[in-house]
């Protein structure tokens, strides 16, 4: 069975390492957007999101063919971005809902808000990352990410 075809392509040809972003990464002024509008303590961010946390270190070890569909190893770069991205994210209450790997070497994080039925993925690829919106009525929207772009994000999806 031939793999998936790429439907996240975007004119971006690279994006900057985002596993580069200091831990301190703060959105100061987004505060109350986050689904807890509370800064999580520090004992509970690995916490929020350990199954997904977990989840990454177990793509680490997926060989080639990992689906028997010739589907890629996941990138090293990949998973430290997603890794990073979930850093953040769990540092400010904020729950990934899933992450899985994709056929090119890709790793996708989901952040939901289920109460508002709308949900983005952030696609990171070992040459770029992309970010889908699902909004609750239209069509998805896509475009390419970087951090600068995570608090409107997550504005959109929290929001009242």
């Amino acid at each position: 069975m031939q793999a998936l075809i790429d439907n996240y392509t975007t004119q971006c040809l690279e994006s900057p390492d985002i596993s580069t972003v200091p831990e301190t990464y703060k959105f100061k002024h987004l505060s109350g957007i986050f689904t807890n509008s509370v800064v999580v303590s520090q004992q509970n961010i690995l916490s929020l999101n350990q199954r997904v946390f977990q989840l990454l270190d177990e793509f680490e070890l997926l060989d080639e063919n990992w689906d028997q569909d010739d589907a890629l190893k996941p990138s090293v770069k990949a998973i430290v971005n997603a890794r990073t991205i979930t850093r953040i994210l769990s540092k400010h209450g904020q729950p990934v809902y899933h992450t899985a790997p994709g056929p090119n070497g890709e790793i996708m994080l989901d952040i939901r808000n289920r109460v508002k039925n709308k949900s983005f993925e952030l696609i990171f690829y070992n040459d770029r990352t992309v970010a889908v919106t699902f909004p609750e009525e239209g069509q998805p929207k896509q475009m390419s990410f970087s951090t600068d772009i995570l608090p409107d994000l997550l504005k959109w999806l929290n929001s009242k």
